[in-house]
């Protein structure tokens, strides 16, 4: 309880900063919500560290929460897209703590939005051997 303030303030200023120099949308509800994702997770990653220091030996915690948390990346969606996962793992995705963080905040920042790209702006790559 006592590290809460600072759970709330490190990350909103993140945030904040992030926010308005990357040039997301200017809307307030789209900023609202992304700064509640961002403290949301990061909440939710402090508890899990607590949750780890309190069950195992300090030596395997230092072991087993960046490997939970790296794995948790990998399948998240960051690297490798969900679809392109192959079939054995895939199920893996919907255990991850930042796979539903990353859709939330995908769908927050770009859903409704149209792009469109003129006649002179496409690229055709051709492979060369």
């Amino acid at each position: 309880a006592a590290e809460l303030p600072l759970q709330i303030m490190a990350p909103a200023l993140f945030a904040i900063v992030v926010y308005w120099c990357v040039g997301l949308p200017a809307e307030i509800w789209r900023f609202g919500t992304f700064l509640s994702l961002v403290m949301l997770m990061s909440v939710t990653v402090s508890s899990l560290g607590l949750l780890v220091g309190a069950n195992v030996p300090a030596q395997a915690g230092a072991v087993l929460l960046p490997c939970i948390l790296l794995v948790s990346l990998l399948l998240a969606g960051f690297y490798v897209h969900p679809e392109n996962l192959p079939s054995w793992i895939e199920w893996a995705k919907y255990i991850s703590l930042f796979f539903y963080a990353f859709q939330a905040v995908v769908l927050n920042q770009f859903e409704d939005l149209e792009f469109y790209c003129k006649d002179d702006q496409f690229l055709t790559l051709t492979a060369t051997a």
